[in-house]
């Protein structure tokens, strides 16, 4: 998600976060997508412990081809109504989770069964599903728009005729727009819950030598080029420091 975001929210201390119905054979395809050769966005979250010390987690989620509008609303909306989920499934008799200050859970409890990972987890299942098939759609309409614009002389897209451009643009944003009321039961049951497990993950003091030679992105976030191929570390850098860079546990 251009990039495709999943946005922001950020709550207030202790839980912080970084980042109709469905018609059965009226949904368009979701296209298929090779999780194994994919460049991922990484959502970072993090519920203190009682002496405000992080516990943070990571999920990650394939980039889709397109960019979304309002995906940070969309996440937040999805979010509330999960964490309050998640935090009513881990209160018990003896700890009533629920009636706790900031639901700050218990210091025993992991970075990765945190309620708000397992929120997280939810809310991402079900906008990768929705973005997903808005991607189908879009590239079905565009598809579709190219060749009427090839049929008239128009071209596709041509970047010389700034009206042109310009008409393009606006039909791919008409196309790529997502319409959420379409997708109730992605919401509700969101798909494939294990490719967003969230992981443990721990701040390190140390960035590897060859990272100098490395440059940030447009965002200012620095891939250090370490880890495994569907972890690895990043550092976001900060005017007049040069930030912390921050890496997945292997044993997680």
């Amino acid at each position: 998600m251009s990039k495709a975001g999943t946005g922001t929210n950020t709550p207030s201390d202790p839980q912080h976060l970084d980042s109709a119905t469905s018609q059965p054979g009226s949904q368009p395809q979701a296209p298929q997508i090779d999780l194994n050769d994919v460049e991922n966005l990484t959502i970072i979250g993090s519920t203190a412990t009682s002496d405000y010390k992080p516990r943070l987690f990571r999920i990650d989620t394939p980039q889709l081809p397109l960019f979304f509008s309002g995906t940070g609303d969309m996440f937040a909306a999805l979010t509330i109504p999960r964490l309050i989920e998640a935090v009513h499934a881990a209160s018990t008799p003896e700890f009533n989770l629920h009636a706790k200050s900031s639901w700050r859970s218990p210091d025993h409890v992991s970075a990765e069964e945190l309620p708000l990972a397992k929120a997280c987890q939810k809310v991402l299942a079900s906008m990768q599903a929705i973005l997903t098939r808005t991607t189908s759609v879009c590239q079905e309409k565009m598809a579709a728009y190219d060749a009427r614009a090839a049929k008239e002389g128009r071209g596709e897209g041509d970047e010389a005729d700034e009206e042109i451009s310009k008409k393009r643009h606006l039909a791919l944003m008409n196309a790529s727009e997502v319409t959420v009321p379409r997708y109730v039961k992605e919401m509700l049951d969101p798909p494939d819950l294990e490719r967003f497990r969230p992981r443990t993950v721990y701040e390190g003091e140390s960035v590897p030598d060859h990272v100098g030679e490395r440059t940030p992105d447009e965002l200012n976030v620095l891939h250090l080029g370490v880890g495994t191929k569907d972890g690895g570390a990043m550092q976001v850098l900060q005017e007049g420091n040069q930030g912390k860079a921050v890496r997945e546990d292997e044993s997680s």
